[in-house]
């Protein structure tokens, strides 16, 4: 999952993997552990992929 300032993929500025069930693993900010939470604390994507 990602999240941008526009629908440009240059616009992305924050990473998570979801893990199911409404959760995602990321590392909030530079110098914080890497935390699994809801992801329905953030706003939503920007964009989705798929490996």
């Amino acid at each position: 999952m990602f999240w941008g300032s526009s629908s440009s993929p240059g616009s992305i500025y924050h990473v998570a993997l979801y893990t199911g069930d409404g959760r995602i693993i990321h590392a909030p900010r530079t110098g914080r552990p890497v935390t699994e939470e809801s992801m329905y604390y953030w706003i939503p994507p920007t964009h989705y992929a798929r490996p």
